[in-house]
């Protein structure tokens, strides 16, 4: 009889262990509580990719269970190839992200020297937003005929790989410009540039040069002659209504060839703004942050937040953003020749 009310006892401490246990689990604290979630940024602090970069630091903590601390670390003027392998070789534990550059496929395209990247291995996220990037010129330059007509060289800031050198180096090609593009400026340099007048234009998004050109376009010292546009529903381009009288670039008259290459080149800007992580993420933490990504783009407050800064929020999931990047990277070798016939080999 002893034994069997102490084989009984045993059995009940066994069984209230094996509770305790199951309770301690369900109360496993959230992954991502008390972590630090880093989006690294191609280009300077303030510009469009910093902006978006933040928006998202501000609101996606609170659809991450645990809310975790995000902070954005921008790469300052360092190319598109470091960043691609920075996020490419990052440790896949869901606290490091990239807010890509949108034009870092034409270096995988290129084959471009000193690429250890692979966008097809990347773990996307998705894409929070997308902007119209346009020539701004200064005086005397305010139509784009007015370029046209320009008899000595236009000499344009930009940045290698980046999108202020892909939009002038392509419509000096497509569209017969006189122009000439002198690298190593970042983002905020260039804006200074123009302004100061050491520079005759800059290819610039529209949100960026509200924010840091505001006085020199609403005096009209320097102004938007073409525009990339917006994406509509339906699939076309509409003008940013920001600048709804400045032409499109898909409105200008090219040879088919120009018109097939311009519509790939800039078929990029669909998508301005995506969001990465390195290869092998744990499904889980994918998942967690994809759903805080979409939640978090949809929110009032950030859109709100958003339309202050003149920012156009569009999300995008990250499976349709990974099927439109994988057919960007696979072309065929005519087109790979075209592109580095204008933007240099790799």
């Amino acid at each position: 009889m002893r034994g069997a009310r102490m084989v009984s006892a045993l059995a009940m401490a066994l069984f209230l262990e094996a509770i305790l246990y199951s309770f301690s689990q369900g109360a496993e604290k959230p992954f991502y509580q008390g972590k630090t979630v880093t989006i690294f940024t191609t280009g300077s602090p303030g510009g469009g990719f910093d902006q978006y970069a933040r928006l998202l630091a501000k609101h996606m903590p609170r659809y991450i269970s645990g809310q975790p601390q995000i902070i954005v670390s921008p790469l300052g003027g360092s190319s598109a190839i470091i960043e691609g392998n920075l996020i490419q070789s990052a440790k896949p534990d869901g606290l490091t992200l990239l807010m890509m550059h949108n034009q870092l496929y034409l270096e995988q395209l290129k084959r471009t020297e000193g690429v250890r990247f692979d966008l097809s291995r990347l773990t996307w996220i998705g894409n929070a937003g997308t902007d119209s990037l346009g020539l701004v010129m200064r005086d005397p330059f305010e139509t784009l005929e007015e370029v046209r007509r320009a008899k000595n060289p236009l000499n344009f800031g930009a940045s290698v790989g980046g999108a202020s050198y892909m939009l002038p180096a392509l419509l000096k090609e497509a569209l017969g410009l006189n122009f000439k593009i002198i690298t190593g400026y970042s983002g905020g340099e260039r804006r200074l540039a123009l302004a100061r007048g050491e520079l005759d234009g800059i290819a610039t998004s529209v949100g960026s040069a509200y924010r840091e050109l505001r006085d020199e376009l609403s005096t009209g010292r320097v102004q938007f002659v073409i525009q990339t546009g917006l994406p509509t529903k339906g699939g076309g381009h509409e003008p940013d209504p920001h600048i709804s009288k400045v032409p499109l670039v898909r409105d200008m008259k090219m040879s088919p060839e120009a018109v097939a290459l311009t519509e790939l080149v800039l078929g990029a800007h669909l998508y301005t703004r995506p969001l990465v992580g390195p290869p092998g993420m744990p499904e889980d933490r994918t998942r967690i942050l994809r759903e805080a990504f979409m939640k978090a783009l949809g929110d009032p407050n950030l859109l709100a937040d958003a339309e202050k800064q003149r920012m156009n929020a569009l999300p995008v999931d990250s499976a349709t953003i990974q099927t439109f990047y994988q057919k960007l990277i696979n072309q065929p070798p005519s087109v790979v020749k075209q592109i580095e016939k204008i933007f240099g080999p790799g």
